[in-house]
């Protein structure tokens, strides 16, 4: 079972909006948490839109 999840998206010349999605399956125990982290090396400003959003679902129990 993986234990991180990846996506890597690189800037359009002309771009000012995009998207990245990233799915997959990790499994947590209790206790454990998931975080979402955003990496810019483009050294172009990145605002991240107060509308962005991550979920996640529970399988079993």
């Amino acid at each position: 079972m993986p234990r991180s999840l990846e996506a890597v998206s690189g800037l359009e010349s002309n771009s000012r909006v995009f998207t990245v999605q990233v799915q997959g399956l990790l499994q947590l125990q209790s206790g454990q948490y998931v975080s979402v982290f955003v990496d810019n090396s483009s050294g172009a400003v990145l605002t991240i839109q107060n509308s962005s959003s991550f979920s996640g679902v529970l399988l079993g129990t």
